[in-house]
């Protein structure tokens, strides 16, 4: 079932970014982040033919410190669209489950 599947994902999700700030005690220091890949690209076009694909590597370069700066906040918030994500999954797995039951119900009142 998705439910299942949006379950995992946000539990792993939850798992992997607990490591951040976590002990390291064979090294003595805790754990960081060690990676950012920030590539942003703005499609806007100002009129027919014109350009409409933009990049800006400065801004790439100022947003990569703007979310090493904010990772646990971000990563909160990213994990809330995870958990979000998977209870609307399963809120949509009650309703197709309720009304199978329906169906089941009415073929055993019917027997």
């Amino acid at each position: 079932m998705k439910a299942d599947e949006l379950k995992q994902q946000w539990k792993d999700a939850a798992e992997y970014v607990a490591k951040y700030g976590a002990p390291e005690p064979h090294l003595h220091t805790t754990g960081k982040l060690h990676k950012v890949d920030v590539d942003t690209e703005i499609c806007h076009q100002e009129s027919p033919s014109a350009q409409n694909y933009w990049k800006d590597t400065n801004f790439d370069c100022a947003l990569d410190e703007v979310i090493r700066s904010n990772f646990p906040a971000l990563a909160d918030k990213a994990l809330a669209i995870m958990q979000k994500k998977f209870e609307d999954a399963l809120l949509e797995e009650k309703t197709a489950l309720l009304a199978r039951l329906a169906e089941i119900q009415a073929i055993e009142e019917q027997a």
